[in-house]
């Protein structure tokens, strides 16, 4: 799978294209060449959103971006 980090950088790793789609996946970067990076799919991981105290409770608020095919 092709994903891109936050800076933009595409990032190449393992993963069933039909389950990850539009979702952020956490992943350990093994390998860093010049233009792109590979990487490790990592499970239990949290990947991305915001903490939520409201004082009475936390919520965790995920981001899901919308996928874009080319």
């Amino acid at each position: 799978m092709k994903g891109r980090n936050r800076q933009g950088c595409p990032v190449f790793f393992d993963g069933d294209i039909d389950e990850l789609k539009g979702e952020l996946v956490p992943v350990r970067i093994t390998e860093a060449f010049n233009y792109y990076l590979v990487g490790e799919a990592e499970t239990n991981k949290f990947a991305g959103g915001r903490f939520v105290d409201d004082g009475e409770s936390v919520v965790l608020e995920t981001l899901h971006f919308p996928s874009t095919t080319h």
